[in-house]
């Protein structure tokens, strides 16, 4: 910045500038080096690349000085030992763990217009213990499938095991591992990995259907006279559920629970089942007898399974006083709401000073499963079976 200032007084000055020089200030040389932590895998020996970063762009850079530490370090380059010191012309090192071996830490410094720079960080080398999973279908249908068991450390050995090898049996030792269906019978197996090596002993397992898979489970109860509740058993390597009212087909969902529409009699007594779908086929039915509908005398509930706010309201039709055998419509507002568990014991109570005909109940603190509401106009009390399902 130049700056001319007239004297005091005077109106205008004339000033001559003779010279302006320009002094640049080069940025500070800084170089990192990622990545700044390696969390390697035991027994892991797939190839790791390590950068450098010019952060300000500093000119006449000419090569880069790798350390990795006193020899044996743990590394491969290039297929043979790692030395100790490397130089490259190249802002990047390629490394691959020595099988079963400690691994040093990676330093570097780099050379620009004749003089070194050591990066700013070291590259700290630390060891994950390996996280295991087998990969294959969820089902065997007949003849042999294939089982790899993923992240097996290098060096290490797995043998297995079948839960069930009369039903289907497995391989004992290696990867991939091959599972065999013996017979026609259905069921579930579990194969079970057992891994020995310099990263330690570790299990794995996986759960696999052998065949078409019936649910264990079946509850089903109604809602209201228009809907019914149902849930099942989860199933292994089941992929849908197909729904029946009455023998007549309602639905197919991808998860075990759900509600179903009920147009019928309230006279007779309705039958829901459900059969489970799998790569191998559909499975024969499981059936469960729900009684009648409760056409009047009933409070709606919704949703329905339930997960996490319970909306209760009020059937339109009176509801009949069992004493006295008059009606209103009254009576069937709601004055307390109580949530049970299987074993009776209440969970939540809800009183209402003045009787409503809606009623909002925060479930969001229960578990998934099986509850009853018992809904109350302060003479007649319902109960109901409830599922909160997330």
């Amino acid at each position: 910045m130049v700056a001319a200032i007239p004297q005091v007084g005077s109106v205008s000055q004339t000033v001559l500038v003779r010279k302006i020089t320009i002094e640049e200030t080069a940025p500070a040389v800084s170089f990192t080096l990622a990545p700044a932590t390696l969390a390697l895998v035991c027994g892991s020996t797939s190839p790791q690349t390590f950068t450098v970063t010019n952060v300000n762009g500093t000119p006449g850079v000419t090569a880069y000085n790798w350390n990795l530490g006193a020899t044996p370090n743990g590394w491969l380059y290039n297929g043979s030992p790692a030395p100790a010191t490397i130089q490259t012309s190249v802002k990047t090192l390629t490394l691959t763990p020595v099988c079963q071996s400690a691994h040093s830490n990676i330093s570097v410094s780099v050379t620009a217009g004749g003089q070194n720079y050591p990066a700013a960080n070291i590259s700290t080398v630390t060891t994950a213990a390996p996280v295991y999973s087998i990969s294959g279908d969820g089902a065997i249908c007949s003849g042999v499938k294939t089982y790899t068991l993923n992240t097996l450390p290098c060096g290490a050995s797995v043998s297995w095991t079948s839960s069930n090898p009369g039903l289907a049996s497995v391989s004992s030792s290696g990867n991939p591992v091959t599972l065999t269906r013996n017979g026609s019978g259905n069921g579930t197996v579990v194969i079970s990995g057992t891994i020995t090596g310099s990263c330690g002993t570790a299990s794995i397992s996986k759960t696999i259907a052998v065949g078409t898979q019936a649910t264990p489970y079946l509850y089903a109860d109604w809602d209201n006279p228009l809907k019914i509740i149902v849930g099942a058993d989860p199933v292994d390597g089941a992929t849908s559920f197909k729904w029946y009212v009455n023998n007549v087909y309602i639905k197919s969902t991808t998860y075990y629970n759900t509600s179903l529409p009920y147009n019928g009699s309230c006279n007779s007594n309705v039958t829901v089942s459900v059969e489970v779908v799998n790569s191998c086929g559909t499975s024969s039915k499981t059936n469960t007898n729900i009684g009648m509908p409760p056409c009047g005398n009933f409070y709606l509930i919704a949703p329905n399974p339930a997960r996490d706010i319970l909306t209760v309201t009020a059937d339109e039709k009176p509801i009949v006083n069992t004493k006295s055998g008059m009606s209103s419509l009254s009576d069937s507002r709601i004055s307390q709401v109580k949530i049970f568990n299987s074993n009776g014991v209440v969970l939540k109570s809800i009183p209402f000073e003045k009787a409503v005909r809606q009623a909002k109940v925060n479930v969001s603190d229960l578990e998934s499963g099986l509850y009853f509401i018992e809904v109350s106009n302060g003479n007649i009390k319902r109960i109901q079976k409830i599922v909160i399902a997330r």
